[in-house]
Order: structure tokens, then sequence, then C-alpha cells
């Protein structure tokens, strides 16, 4: 271990400690603001890491936002021996581990590894709104009006609700053929939304569970920051992922 890291370690709490020690099994670590959940994550990951210098596995951290993922990463980095970190971690967020899952198997799916990614609203509107006139124009029964219903897609999605199968949660018949008409839309343009990154990670997953075991056997250790705040489609990933 570097001296650094007995730094930090030594300046835990007992209870810290025990949490930083855990190896196997589930472990949740139930803390208030400020109490240093993310420091007990980092020094365990640098922890696993530091133990088992000749072996080949790597460590999943998952957080929500990029600039959480750039600070834990920054600080694992600290108590690592140069390149440790970029060789056997991911640390990112969920979106960004469900984009690098469906490049590497999403063809299984019919997902084009070269996939866009629209994340802003304004482009994702636009493509929707341009989907609807050329459906007018078809002669199919859409308005502009339409695009109002992207906040409902966006909810399905976030509850892993395919277009298939919106029309057994919804009164709205319209809002399912809308769907349909946005994810189509997405399919022809090879581009996908937040969204749709961990909705197809999770179908991927759910049809081809072989895939899963690999990504175990590559990651066998998980870390999730703030798991409190998983959304259903969050939750789900994680939960075929660990089959």
């Amino acid at each position: 271990m570097s001296a650094t890291f007995d730094e930090v370690f030594n300046g835990l709490t007992p209870i810290q400690r025990d949490a930083v020690k855990w190896d196997d099994g589930p472990l949740l670590v139930l803390a208030g603001p400020g109490a240093g959940k993310t420091k007990v994550l980092t020094t365990r990951v640098a922890r696993l890491l530091e133990e088992s210098p000749n072996k080949r596995f790597k460590i999943l951290a998952l957080t929500f936002t990029t600039k959480a993922a750039a600070e834990m990463r920054e600080r694992v980095e600290s108590l690592l021996s140069p390149g440790v970190a970029d060789e056997r971690t991911f640390i990112g967020t969920f979106h960004g581990f469900c984009t690098q899952i469906l490049r590497q198997h999403g063809s299984h799916i019919g997902v084009q590894p070269d996939f866009g990614i629209y994340g802003q609203r304004a482009d994702r509107e636009a493509l929707l709104a341009d989907a609807i006139q050329d459906a007018i124009k078809r002669g199919e029964s859409f308005s502009e009006d339409d695009v109002g219903w992207l906040d409902a897609i966006d909810e399905m999605k976030a509850r892993v609700i395919t277009p298939e199968k919106v029309g057994n949660r919804i009164l709205n018949p319209q809002m399912a053929l809308v769907y349909k008409l946005y994810e189509a839309e997405l399919h022809a343009q090879n581009v996908m939304d937040y969204n749709g990154l961990i909705l197809e990670a999770c179908r991927l997953l759910a049809k081809l569970p072989a895939i899963a075991a690999r990504i175990r056997s590559s990651y066998p250790y998980w870390m999730i920051d703030e798991f409190q705040d998983t959304s259903p489609a969050q939750y789900w990933l994680l939960h075929y992922l660990s089959g």
C-alpha cells in the first residue's frame, strides 16, 4: 500500500474502515451528507486493486453525473500507482457504462456500434417534429402538438417500458403511436437518447444473459454511489447485470 493510501485509511473512523475492508457479498452504506460515503467507496476501490496486483479483474464504480465520476476517478488515482485505475476500473455514469455495453454488444439487438447520442432536448424535439411532419405528409393521424408527448416518452423509458408494451400501461393510444414513431426515427438516424441507452442495455441483458455473465466475470466488484437515487431503469440494469 502507498503512504497516501495508509494516510487516508488511518484517517477513517472504525466503521468506515470496516466498509473499506469488506470483501465479498452485498454491502449497503447508510450515512448522511458529508459523512464520507464517497471517501469510503473510493478507498475500497483502491484497497481491492492494491491487494491484487497480479489479478486481472476490474472494478465497476457508477455514479449519476460526469462531475461526480471525475471526482471519484481523481480520488482513486491519487491512491494508486500510475495507470492502475485506467487499466482496472470503469468509473463513470450509468449512461457511460451503458454506452460501452451497447457499442460492444448492441448489434445483437440491432443497435449499430457507431450510434450517436442526443443529449439536448432541442435535438430530440427537432427529431420528433421532423418525424411527425413526415407522417402527416403520408396521411397518418398525427399533429404538430404530438411533440408534447416527449416527456411522457421519457417517463416510459425511465420505467423500462418499450413501445411494444406501452399500450398496456397508458390510457391515451396517441401517446403509444408517437412513442413508436419517435423510436423508429431514432433508429433510422442511428442515434439514441440518454434514457434509451439504459433501456436498450436492459433489453440486451434480459435477452442475452450470457453477456451479463461475461460482464460479471470482468467486473466482480461493483460500487454504486448514492444508490438510493437510482431510477427504475437503473435498478433494472443492475438487476439484469447481477443475474
